[in-house]
């Protein structure tokens, strides 16, 4: 995993914290939040000593490289929010990435890639990497983004 993604992933940690510190103001009558810019930047270097889970998978796929990619980027934007280019890694292969929500409610963030790694007359291989950074107790969180833009794909394929 890059520099990058881990950089993201501390960053979507950090917001889930500052949403939560709104709802913890609320709830507790405080008329501002919880989170200072303090306890953010201190959520963010914890973020960065988690460990960061990795999953993957790849299919081969009927259909051209354009279109296979086309259903991926749907399946991400379903299912998640697409990257924006400046917070993309780079790949030689054709890709699109996003961040999908996994694990405990579907809150816990896991970058997710989907590139074409191969392609062949009327066929081609996609390959899904997640990954998500993980505490003591491990929710496969890369894992379970993985499938879920997967199953959001064989969807958008079949209909």
């Amino acid at each position: 995993m890059s520099g990058r993604d881990e950089d993201l992933l501390a960053k979507e940690l950090e917001k889930l914290a500052a949403a939560g510190g709104k709802i913890a103001a609320k709830i507790s009558g405080k008329s501002s939040p919880a989170v200072t810019g303090e306890d953010s930047e201190i959520m963010r270097k914890a973020a960065r000593r988690l460990d960061t889970d990795q999953y993957g998978e790849e299919r081969a796929i009927e259909g051209d490289a354009r279109s296979v990619l086309q259903l991926a980027y749907d399946a991400l934007k379903n299912t998640g929010r697409i990257l924006e280019e400046n917070e993309r890694a780079s790949s030689v292969n054709p890709r699109i990435s996003g961040v999908v929500g996994a694990g405990f409610f579907g809150k816990n963030p896991a970058v997710v890639h989907a590139e074409i790694v191969g392609a062949d007359e009327g066929r081609c291989t996609l390959r899904l990497t997640g990954a998500a950074k993980e505490g003591l107790i491990k929710q496969g969180t890369a894992r379970k983004a993985v499938e879920k833009v997967l199953r959001e794909f064989d969807f958008l394929k079949s209909s």
